[in-house]
């Protein structure tokens, strides 16, 4: 006799169930109970309830359930028909979800009489009949063929029905339950596991490895091993990945297209170089920097505001001081779009002397896709920035690469007052006003200042600053508007070295009189080193003695120049009249103490004190003469 094929076993299961009249039931339920009763409810009564096996989504559950009948903890060894699944979800290690698919598998009681295949309808004696499946059973479990199992049925079951029963399942066969062994499929490479249509949901494999033809994929030490990887295989850019080097140039390499692709499509149209002649009998002719921006986006990101055709600078671009110590708007600027000049109107030009922001509103039409604009997110320390400009005169459009030195820079002499970038990056004159962008290609500062000397020392306003300004900037109507909605501090500072302040501040007491706080110099402060007349901090700290923070609106800022301290000029765009509490050294006294002070707003200040670089004027890179 030959040897019974496992997809024979279960038709000879089939034909088995069909002696005993036992059915094997799979039912299939939904619920939307997460614990406790679930509402499910065998259609069928059960013949062990020992042998009942519950599958969530697939996975067999081995403990946390069990029944009740007519409202009551069943503990018998069968069920009634309309039993109820009850759920315990500490047991279980989970609750059910509304979409969990819940299969029971149960074994009804045995009939009596049944008709298997061609043979009449005959009585058996069920304890016979379980001897023969117990038989079945352990032929099973020693993985014996089953040729003495089913000569033992024969005198019951005709073995051509048996057969002929296991070919009907062939067609519309199922599989479930729980695997023992492997699944060898018999031909080559033949079967699908899923399809487009009915895909596996979930797929738990353990740490061995998985092949794909000769590749392996395989865990070593908690971590993911790869093969080589090969991506666009067959085309001009066909890429090999087996190495971190590898990885790393392909980085470098998609990251340098990306750049190059920006400047192509944007950089080269929203940069444009900025003429300057100062008066109108100067003859001197100087040249800037600047772009084209947008203030106002969509959801999607897309500018709404080209048609009032923002253009960016810095203050120095536009403006200088008279004799008179006022402002004096130049007599002219001009700008460039799409190869056409345009002579900037004054009345329109906006701009915060302080932060050496300028903003000019144009009302040339700029397409939505020629418009930088400013980032949601602040720079970093060691940001990779990019920038776009006219440098000396010589080139156009050009775009020069470096990162971020400090993203608070703190000038040692208070000359560039407010919050700034101070980065390692090649410019010179004629960069002054050119936007200072992230690999995103938006804008997180504006170019304003440089040691005259060192082409890579320079920086200017940080996009927190220039993202305040040109908010107050857009909304003016005053014709060439001097901001003046800002707190003005009237006082210059400076950075004291270790040296000094071991000689004539510590160690510091806290409060006059107090115990001693510091004992060594701390890498803390700004030293006051002038103060205006008109300075609203007069009478509550002298020159000479160090700020070392300040509390305003809910905001705590640490004054400095190391990691993390900032320009006392941040508190320059705090609410106007804000009471602050400032915390400082009292030189006289060498103690620490805290005083308040309100700001006045520059309303009330004179032009001559509302300048970029107060102090620090060696510093700046001015607007390059042409020629």
């Amino acid at each position: 006799m030959a040897q019974i094929k496992v997809k024979q076993v279960i038709g000879l299961q089939n034909t088995i169930n069909s002696i005993t009249g036992r059915d094997n039931v799979v039912e299939t339920f939904t619920t939307n109970q997460t614990n406790g009763d679930t509402g499910i409810t065998l259609t069928n009564a059960a013949r062990e309830t020992d042998a009942i096996m519950v599958f969530v989504n697939g996975h067999k559950t081995q403990e946390g359930f069990s029944w009740k009948y007519n409202g009551s903890i069943v503990n018998t060894a069968t069920l009634e028909a309309g039993s109820e699944l009850v759920w315990d979800q500490t047991t279980a290690g989970f609750a059910l979800e509304a979409d969990d698919e819940i299969q029971i598998q149960y074994e009804t009681p045995a009939g009596g009489v049944s008709n298997a295949g061609s043979q009449p309808g005959s009585t058996y004696n069920d304890t016979a009949v379980n001897n023969s499946i117990d038989s079945l059973e352990l032929a099973l479990a020693g993985s014996n063929t089953l040729s003495a199992s089913v000569d033992s049925l024969e005198s019951a079951v005709d073995q051509t029905d048996i057969i002929a029963s296991i070919d009907s399942l062939e067609s519309g066969g199922s599989m479930g339950g729980t695997m023992t062994s492997h699944i060898i499929p018999d031909t080559n490479a033949a079967y699908d596991l899923g399809n487009a249509e009915n895909k596996i949901r979930h797929l738990f494999l353990s740490d061995n490895s998985l092949y794909f033809g000769n590749q392996v994929i395989s865990i070593q030490n908690d971590k993911l091993q790869l093969p080589s990887l090969t991506l666009n295989p067959g085309t001009d850019e066909e890429f090999e990945i087996s190495s971190k080097s590898q990885v790393g140039k392909l980085a470098f390499d998609e990251e340098e297209a990306r750049m190059i692709k920006k400047y192509d499509i944007l950089f080269k149209y929203a940069c444009s170089s900025v003429w300057i002649k100062k008066t109108a009998s100067a003859e001197e002719q100087f040249v800037g920097s600047g772009q084209w921006v947008s203030l106002q986006q969509n959801a999607q990101g897309v500018a709404t505001d080209g048609a009032e055709g923002w253009f960016l600078t810095c203050a120095h671009n536009v403006f200088q001081l008279d004799g008179s110590g006022n402002h004096q708007i130049f007599d002219q600027v001009w700008i460039n779009y799409l190869d056409n000049w345009y002579r900037v109107d004054p009345s329109w030009i906006f701009y915060d002397a302080v932060a050496d922001v300028c903003l000019i509103k144009t009302g040339i039409t700029i397409q939505a896709n020629h418009l930088l604009k400013i980032s949601s997110v602040e720079p970093l320390t060691g940001q990779t920035v990019w920038l776009c400009g006219f440098p000396g005169g010589y080139d156009t459009d050009s775009m020069s690469k470096g990162i971020i030195r400090d993203a608070h820079f703190n000038i040692n002499d208070s000359g560039q007052a407010v919050d700034s970038l101070f980065l390692n990056l090649p410019a010179i004159g004629g960069n002054s006003g050119s936007a200072i962008l992230n690999n995103e290609g938006d804008i997180i500062g504006i170019y304003t200042f440089g040691y005259t000397d060192k082409e890579t020392f320079g920086g200017g306003a940080n996009r927190s600053v220039v993202h305040h300004v040109t908010e107050k900037l857009k909304v003016q109507t005053q014709p060439n508007a001097r901001y003046v909605e800002k707190n003005y501090l009237g006082v210059d500072w400076a950075r004291t070295s270790p040296i000094d302040l071991d000689q004539s501040y510590y160690p510091v007491v806290d409060g006059v009189g107090g115990p001693v706080l510091y004992s060594i110099p701390q890498a803390k402060g700004v030293r006051i080193s002038a103060m205006a007349a008109n300075s609203p901090l007069q009478t509550i700290v002298n020159v000479g003695d160090i700020i070392l923070s300040a509390q305003v609106g809910g905001n705590q800022y640490d004054f400095g120049y190391a990691d993390g301290q900032y320009t006392l000029g941040v508190l320059i765009y705090e609410t106007l009249g804000q009471p602050v509490d400032i915390t400082f050294i009292d030189m006289a006294n060498r103690a620490r103490l805290t005083k308040q002070f309100t700001p006045v707003t520059y309303q009330t200040v004179p032009a001559l004190h509302d300048m970029y670089l107060i102090g620090g004027t060696n510093f700046k890179i001015i607007e390059e003469q042409a020629g």
